[in-house]
């Protein structure tokens, strides 16, 4: 069996009671059923209690006022406390931590909507890594799993993290070339002509000077649309169902700050981040960091989703995800920044943890994003 994981991954711990939003607080909370096995014969003083605080018919943990009812004052899980990790549920135990599985590969990763995960991916210095490594466990193979597609996947993966964290050329550019490979990918796949993957793959490593001009042609398509596309966008997210009542209020200023800006205040914004110029001391290295963190969200959501086109052959919609994801983040961010008064550095954590709750945990937000983006197909 083969392992991979994000070199940050085993850095994290949960950071309990300091953490800025508690993971036990806007979402229910399922329970596997051999956890739910052991709460109904628990015995003891805190039994009953907890017996009280599950909801038996749905298998979840009974909410008050939109928490978990085993959370205390102190924003720290009493069942813990009383009865230790090993009564945790298999949700409670393993999150932020999730796991893909790939005929006999398995990728380990962490979800940003815990805001330590999401700082510790934004906050890493250096080249984004992946570490692997093999057990001499049995193969575990799937009815069906079409390992050629897997294997083009994990290349087109590979040279989508390696364009995006080389930083030689605009981070708008680099996030067109991922998505021209995906797209070209897409047609092969479409036309049954996946054989000649590696042709396409080879023109994008090294880069062919062809794809550099159409990805810097598309860059700047997409940005004298940007105003327009960030409306439709906005309008969008608006009408999807939402966890954090902040999260409305949030998007309720963006829109109002845009229509008070115009287009051209608000590329300005945009511009200003973009180039470094008022944000910290405006040194070029301000310009740099803020491409880093673009660059680890696009790579981050890449990781975890792309591959996963091996199941139903969408990679173009895996990667148009990813970019709408990476894209979206720092749109928050650069409007947080703004709310503030340009007087911080943009807290692209918080817009990270923030984006992810509302957007990759509700499922038919996250299917009304994908529908959108397929009617749309994000292309020049």
């Amino acid at each position: 069996m083969k392992y991979r994981k994000p070199d940050y991954y085993d850095t994290f711990v949960c950071i309990a009671d300091r953490c800025p939003a508690t993971c036990c607080q806007g979402w229910q909370i399922a329970i596997d059923d051999e956890t739910l096995k052991a709460y109904w014969n628990l015995q003891g003083s805190f039994a009953n209690r907890l017996k009280n605080s599950v909801d038996w018919e749905y298998g979840v943990f009974c909410q008050y006022q939109g928490k978990c009812e085993l959370l205390n004052e102190r924003n720290l899980c009493d069942l813990y406390e009383n009865l230790g990790e090993a009564y945790l549920c298999d949700a409670c135990r393993e999150y932020p931590r999730h796991v893909e599985e790939f005929e006999n590969v398995r990728e380990y990763s962490l979800s940003l909507s815990c805001p330590e995960a999401a700082r510790i991916l934004l906050t890493q210095e250096g080249r984004a890594q992946f570490i692997e490594w093999e057990t001499e466990e049995e193969e575990q193979f799937e009815e069906g799993f079409d390992s050629q597609l897997y294997g083009v996947l994990l290349q087109a993966r590979q040279i989508m993290c390696d364009i995006l964290m080389s930083h030689r050329q605009p981070f708008a550019v680099s996030m067109e070339l991922v998505q021209m490979l995906a797209e070209n990918l897409q047609g092969l796949l479409d036309e049954g002509q996946l054989a000649l993957a590696d042709t396409v793959l080879g023109r994008f490593q090294p880069m062919e000077e062809q794809e550099q001009k159409e990805a810097a042609r598309r860059a700047r398509i997409r940005r004298s649309r940007r105003w327009d596309t960030c409306g439709e966008e906005l309008k969008l997210l608006r009408t999807l169902p939402h966890t954090d009542p902040t999260w409305m209020e949030i998007l309720d200023w963006m829109e109002n700050e845009r229509e008070r800006l115009g287009r051209d205040g608000w590329e300005a914004l945009h511009g200003a981040l973009e180039s470094g110029r008022g944000c910290g001391n405006g040194m070029p290295a301000d310009r740099m960091q803020w491409e880093e963190k673009a660059a680890r969200l696009a790579v981050s959501f890449l990781y975890t989703y792309f591959c996963g086109a091996v199941y139903d052959g969408q990679m173009a919609a895996a990667c148009r995800f990813a970019v709408f994801c990476a894209d979206w983040i720092l749109e928050l961010a650069a409007a947080q920044w703004q709310r503030q008064g340009r007087k911080e550095r943009p807290d692209v954590v918080t817009a990270a943890w923030r984006f992810s709750r509302e957007m990759e945990h509700r499922d038919e937000n996250r299917e009304a994003l994908q529908e959108y983006l397929e009617k749309r197909g994000r292309k020049v």
